[in-house]
């Protein structure tokens, strides 16, 4: 019997000859004639019959017997294609990629088709996060798996000092804040640094306007 990777070329066939008589060997025979077998290169993995016909030798007449061709899962590695998003974005679509497909496939045929998942939300904060690949079984690979990344980035956030006013003499108001682009439903940021809102006017000021 022979054997092969799942996508590969039949290899070269062979035979091994037994009943020579008169001290005689295989350098009677004159032909091996040829082999032929269903299997190739697009053969699912499995067990193929080797036929052999045609062979020839002086004062012998030959008897087949059918050999076997093994076709075992080629080797495919599958790497999660590593990913980024925006803070409070949705999760973008996961995928992934092959090394090692044969036959112009661009995805093996499953036995059971893998899952990608990650461990990120629209809500979970800037960061990296796993992106992991389970429960994948390929009907002609043997599969090495490579889990990839969830880069989450900082969303782009404009922040307005509110217009006040006040009485000539009186203490400045308290200053407040509004926000275009806050995520996840949030009224504030979650601050780092507090922000600080100061203005060059103080209870001595004239009239006018002053920047906040």
């Amino acid at each position: 019997g022979r054997s092969r990777p799942y996508g590969d070329e039949n290899p070269q066939f062979s035979s091994t000859y037994t009943g020579f008589v008169n001290n005689e060997n295989e350098n009677v025979i004159t032909s091996h004639g040829s082999y032929s077998t269903t299997a190739s290169s697009t053969s699912d993995i499995g067990t193929y019959s080797i036929q052999q016909t045609g062979a020839t030798a002086q004062n012998y007449v030959f008897e087949y017997e059918n050999g076997t061709l093994t076709i075992n899962k080629a080797p495919l590695t599958m790497t999660a294609n590593d990913k980024s998003m925006t803070y409070g974005n949705t999760i973008p679509t996961l995928d992934a990629k092959y090394e090692g497909l044969k036959n112009n496939e661009t995805k093996p045929v499953w036995n059971n088709e893998p899952i990608i998942t990650t461990t990120a939300t629209s809500a979970s904060k800037v960061g990296a996060y796993p992106i992991t690949i389970n429960d994948a079984d390929a009907k002609n690979y043997q599969l090495t798996i490579n889990n990839g990344t969830m880069t989450i980035i900082k969303a782009e956030l404009t922040i307005n000092a509110d217009n006040k006013y006040r009485i000539y003499g009186d203490a400045n108001p308290d200053f407040t804040l509004s926000y275009t682009g806050l995520k996840n439903n949030e009224t504030v940021p979650e601050w780092e640094k507090q922000p600080v809102i100061e203005t060059t006017a103080d209870v001595k000021s004239s009239i006018g306007t002053y920047p906040i």
